[in-house]
């Protein structure tokens, strides 16, 4: 599978509203919360970074609700910001 050089959009929906203290410890996406839950976004290097990003969400316990990458979150960076 070949990559691009612009890398891999991604999206992620956390339950739950964290504080802006973990701005930093996502891999440079940004962090914006909502009532009852927290959105991760912006561009990650490839699969590999998702992956581990993913892995520490998980060792954090930090309950994921979705994931999406690619081509569907630029048309979701656009909606209203729903889970």
């Amino acid at each position: 599978m070949m990559g691009s050089m612009a890398g891999l959009p991604c999206r992620i929906v956390l339950k739950g509203e964290l504080s802006e203290r973990f701005e930093g410890a996502f891999d440079g996406l940004s962090l914006r919360c909502h009532p009852g839950f927290t959105e991760l976004s912006g561009t990650l290097a490839d699969q590999s970074q998702l992956q581990s990003l993913l892995n520490r969400l998980f060792d954090l316990g930090l309950p994921v609700l979705s994931v999406r990458t690619g081509h569907e979150c630029a048309r979701l960076d656009r909606s209203s910001g729903s889970p």
